[in-house]
């Protein structure tokens, strides 16, 4: 960068103020034989508890019409910057009481119990749906239903703003459980509006809204936290798991395909069968342990023993581990 052209010095426009000053006043200029050839100077005067820490500056105008000039255009231009500043100073102030309420104790309890009721309010319904209660009964609860899920997606509507106010920009966007709560209320919103949207689906997005309970309290999110963060690991575990599962449901197929088509005849089959070995059941329920004669049927012993061993005791503890 040439010598002319490099940035010597910063100031905020909205921190300094722009003077004509009086040679004999200023002790620069005390040293000087001839203050006269100064006349055309401009004192530029910084706050003492700004980012130039009260220095001043003196610039140097061809001609006095200049110098006005310039006075002129400095002192307009500080105070738009003086303006933009204490705009921008009193949104930070309300930004700062919004998040301090959002982030209260209170706020946080209060918000916790509308999502437990709300919840709980789902579990009623859900149990009403499949209850066999007169139709009058059912409609005018449906009714009620329908009003508090109103009021309550409000209510989160109006969470979700002071959130985003409070937070904005980075620490909001950049925060997965505020994207949690966008969706939650975006799904509440569509389950309000005049979109055909089946009945299940509807109390579907209500029910999950009790997933928004896990940000309020450090605890829970501190495990949702290290559960997310586990994710990958079991995925490698469970990639494993499906390739050995799928190996040997080729292997069923092969072998057992012919004589016991109910789990064998074709893969998805062999590969269900296998799974439930793996949730818990014990064998294969198509695939004898002992022949007619009352001997052990080795071949299908041997696949499901070996299955057992690999899968449920190696492959699976050492993801539980």
């Amino acid at each position: 960068m040439p010598e002319e052209e490099a940035v010597l010095d910063e100031i905020p426009l909205s921190e300094c103020q722009i003077k004509i000053p009086a040679l004999n006043k200023v002790d620069a200029f005390d040293e000087i034989e001839d203050p006269n050839q100064y006349t055309n100077c401009i004192q530029i005067l910084t706050a003492i508890e700004g980012y130039n820490a009260g220095r001043s500056y003196f610039l140097q105008a061809d001609s006095e019409e200049l110098r006005n000039r310039l006075v002129r255009d400095f002192t307009r231009y500080c105070k738009q910057a003086r303006k933009r500043k204490e705009q921008r100073s009193q949104f930070l102030r309300t930004q700062e009481k919004v998040r301090r309420f959002y982030n209260s104790e209170l706020f946080q309890k209060l918000s916790a119990l509308i999502i437990v009721a709300n919840f709980a309010q789902s579990i009623v319904e859900a149990q009403m749906v499949g209850a066999r209660s007169e139709e009058e009964v059912r409609q005018g609860a449906e009714r009620i239903f329908d009003i508090v899920n109103t009021l309550v997606a409000l209510i989160f509507c109006v969470e979700l703003a002071l959130n985003a106010y409070g937070h904005w920009f980075q620490p909001f966007v950049n925060n997965p459980w505020s994207w949690l709560d966008i969706f939650i209320v975006v799904t509440s919103l569509l389950a309000l509006g005049t979109l055909k949207i089946p009945t299940s689906v509807i109390r579907f997005m209500r029910a999950i809204r009790i997933v928004r309970l896990f940000n309020r309290f450090t605890e829970l999110r501190k495990l949702i936290t290290a559960l997310t963060a586990s994710i990958l690991p079991m995925l490698n575990a469970f990639m494993i798991y499906v390739f050995i599962s799928s190996i040997y449901a080729i292997m069923g197929v092969s072998f057992f395909g012919r004589d016991y088509p109910q789990d064998f005849m074709v893969f998805d089959r062999a590969f269900v069968a296998l799974f439930r070995i793996t949730a818990g059941d014990t064998w294969v329920p198509s695939l004898p342990v002992l022949k007619d004669d009352g001997n052990m049927y080795l071949p299908g012993a041997l696949f499901v023993i070996t299955y057992i061993m690999i899968v449920n005791w190696i492959v699976l503890q050492v993801s539980v581990a």
